[in-house]
């Protein structure tokens, strides 16, 4: 490495050392600075991020061979690459309508696709983010530069958000079987209350759901992390609000009597926690009530079987922004016996839609493998 002739003159190199976690690649890059600044070398260890910084156009100059065109690549150098300014424009990452499951999206996020970062490694780190939900925010997050709010996300949002029926209405499933679930938390926070449908289509059960969402108006604006959704959603119509700083659960009563005609409900499904009261009044009403706890024996099954639906196009929703949301925040957390429970990294993650959903599905799970009384009445068991 030869020293710079003249004052003006800049000899730039980036050397790099690649090697699995805790191979001692911090180390040997100190060890390496010492050894080139001891030799008059200005030298300093630096991440990747660092040494976008360090380039005006931000990005690691490195001559790339052209690119092939199905992946969005060009000829030049410096194009398509992560905030490089290319004849006076900006491109960036992550923009509105970039896809994060796209080819051509590795390119822009990682400017040394195919030098120091293997494009088959990638697409293959790629192919499997889409398919595996649980590697899915780890790949944003390490190699897309995305921030991710949940590190091990349960289901596939990307099939998830495939299987939205912009055009299903309540109004399509008039005298149907359903369940209505109750999931409704504190009184200060968000619930959910989910309208659940089952069909049986060439031998397999396909999921059809609805969810309504509720809120104290006070809450709306106290929220600081969700306050600006939670505002949007009510001028939508997907969040409605009650008076006061606490939930009114007669408004919630009172919207699922005005259901309870359009439909064959079998079951109010309930988790006791809070909704105990509520459920009584619909007992009281003549309905079927059932309390479901959310426990792991409970939910395990439950939350299997929406996840293996999901990933077979099993699901059927209306695109409720809100529900997808929540399925979103939804971390699956496994125990020593493989059992998976629903859960939120944070607080301000509400996962409240996607729990109702679960428990609906476990519920209609339970009936098929129990069996209703007009199942034992037809084929009676006789000693």
């Amino acid at each position: 490495m030869a020293k710079p002739q003249h004052k003006n003159q800049i000899n730039a190199r980036f050397i790099a050392i690649e090697g699995i976690d805790g191979a001692g690649k911090t180390t040997q890059a100190k060890m390496l600075c010492d050894a080139l600044r001891r030799d008059g070398f200005k030298a300093a260890p630096a991440s990747v991020a660092k040494m976008r910084e360090l380039c005006d156009c931000g990005h690691i100059p490195t001559p790339l061979s052209p690119l092939p065109s199905a992946y969005g690549g060009h000829s030049d150098r410096c194009t398509v690459k992560k905030q490089c300014k290319v004849d006076g424009e900006r491109l960036q990452w992550n923009e509105p309508g970039d896809d994060w499951t796209l080819p051509a999206c590795l390119i822009k996020a990682n400017p040394n696709f195919g030098v120091s970062v293997g494009s088959d490694f990638l697409l293959s780190a790629q192919r499997n983010a889409v398919i595996n939900p649980s590697e899915a925010n780890r790949f944003k997050t390490k190699h897309l530069d995305i921030w991710a709010t949940a590190k091990s996300a349960c289901f596939s949002m990307p099939a998830f958000n495939a299987q939205a029926d912009h055009g299903l209405t309540l109004d399509d499933f008039a005298r149907e079987d359903c369940w209505i679930v109750l999931d409704l938390a504190s009184k200060i926070d968000i619930c959910s209350v989910t309208i659940l449908f089952k069909k049986n289509i060439a031998g397999r059960d396909h999921y059809y759901f609805f969810n309504l969402y509720y809120l104290p108006e006070d809450t709306v604006d106290h929220d600081k992390a969700n306050k600006h959704n939670y505002r949007k959603w009510v001028d939508q119509g997907l969040l409605k609000t009650t008076e006061g700083a606490e939930l009114d659960f007669a408004v919630v009563r009172e919207d699922v009597q005005a259901l309870m005609p359009r439909f064959n409900v079998l079951e109010i499904v309930y988790d006791p926690w809070r909704a105990t009261q509520l459920a009584h009044e619909f007992a009281k009403d003549g309905a079927t009530v059932v309390e479901y706890r959310q426990i792991v024996q409970l939910m395990s099954p439950a939350m299997k079987e929406l996840q293996a639906a999901i990933a077979a196009g099993r699901v059927h929703h209306d695109g409720n922004e809100i529900t997808a949301w929540m399925f979103g925040n939804t971390v699956g957390k496994l125990d020593a016996k493989d059992n998976i429970f629903p859960r939120k990294e944070k607080p301000e993650y509400k996962i409240d839609g996607a729990v109702s959903v679960i428990m609906g599905i476990g519920r209609a799970m339970t009936l098929e493998t129990e069996g209703t009384i007009n199942d034992f009445l037809n084929k009676p068991v006789y000693a």
